[in-house]
């Protein structure tokens, strides 16, 4: 899919470059694109990412109650959230089977939970996509919150027996409980991590 370039897209790298920046907030409308266009900017200019949303993650708020250094936001949010630290390992196209696995994803306070989704079809690729896979909500918790999949859920990473596979990446508009991930292959690739 073609993104089109917008405002936006200029005033984030001109934020970036400026040596003496300040945190940045975003603010605007509803459903004007204000999500898609930090998270392109992020996957374009750098390596890692922790997107928090402080209205479906409200226990978050507190990480900034010690001051507003690097280092200390990522202590308070890791205990938060011990996950945060905790390595998992990563499966290769070749190990992704069709059928069962989970989404960890957050939608209330409780902070992210595992819910159980299935692998539909895996979509052959000799390079790297954005739609990998084929997958399918089919847990009643999450489809009783949610519907399917939400706006937020992109990024959410997929696991099948203990291992990261993917990513959400996409959702059906006239399907919301279907939707599609990314390999984590070309997620790492596209890191640097791997060649």
């Amino acid at each position: 899919m073609i993104r089109l370039r917008r405002k936006i897209d200029d005033f984030l790298i001109d934020w970036k470059n400026n040596k003496d920046k300040l945190p940045l907030i975003v603010k605007g409308a509803r459903q004007i694109g204000k999500t898609d266009a930090i998270e392109n900017f992020a996957k374009n200019n750098y390596n890692n990412v922790v997107e928090i949303n402080f209205a479906l993650q409200k226990q978050y708020k507190s990480i900034f109650d010690d001051g507003f250094e690097v280092d200390t936001i990522i202590k308070n949010i890791s205990l938060i959230n011990p996950n945060f630290n905790k390595a998992m390992t990563v499966a290769y196209r070749d190990e992704i089977k069709e059928g069962h696995a989970q989404i960890i994803t957050t939608v209330e306070d409780g902070g992210a939970k595992a819910y159980d989704i299935e692998i539909l079809k895996l979509l052959p690729q000799d390079e790297p996509g954005s739609k990998s896979m084929i997958i399918k909500i089919v847990d009643p918790v999450l489809l009783e919150k949610t519907g399917g999949i939400v706006q937020g859920m992109s990024g959410s990473p997929i696991i099948q027996n203990g291992k990261i596979i993917g990513a959400v990446t996409h959702v059906l508009i006239n399907k919301p409980d279907v939707g599609y991930g990314i390999y984590i292959e070309w997620m790492l690739q596209d890191a640097g991590v791997i060649n």
